[in-house]
């Protein structure tokens, strides 16, 4: 079902969201996440940004580990990296629950991917997002119908 939906019908679905209640309504304000998350996913794409997932090695403990210390299950990490392999951002302590994993076909790995690109987008890491966007205005627009 997640392959018929547009980028941000998918994003409106299984990401987090928040509104602005001075200016918005609940609903602006989900899809204005939804669009804004599938238009960076498409940025990262054109631009190279590849995605690595592997076990955390230091993650935070949660209130289901064993109450020593001892994780029950994997929590993972993923890292972002330019087109060079250079790291870019990551996020850590990533749970997708026991006996899952990000290739377990869970739509959060791709929300959080899409949240690395956003920050990315909107960060001091995203050296030429501005140039991006400027020669690629469709990006944009085309937020709701292009295929991934």
């Amino acid at each position: 079902m997640a392959d018929l939906l547009t980028p941000a019908e998918f994003f409106f679905i299984h990401a987090g969201w928040s509104y602005d209640p001075h200016r918005q309504s609940q609903l602006e304000g989900r899809t204005e996440c939804a669009r804004a998350l599938a238009m960076a996913e498409r940025w990262a794409s054109d631009c190279g940004i590849s995605f690595e997932w592997a076990v955390d090695e230091d993650p935070i403990e949660c209130s289901y580990g064993d109450g020593d210390g001892v994780l029950l299950w994997d929590q993972w990490v993923c890292r972002a990296y330019d087109s060079d392999g250079e790291l870019l951002d990551s996020l850590g302590s990533v749970d997708f629950g026991q006996d899952c994993d990000p290739w377990s076909g869970d739509p959060y790995r791709r929300v959080i991917e899409a949240e690395l690109s956003l920050g990315l987008l909107q960060g001091d890491n995203s050296r030429n997002c501005v140039d991006f966007l400027a020669i690629r205005p469709e990006i944009v627009e085309d937020a709701d119908s292009y295929s991934r």
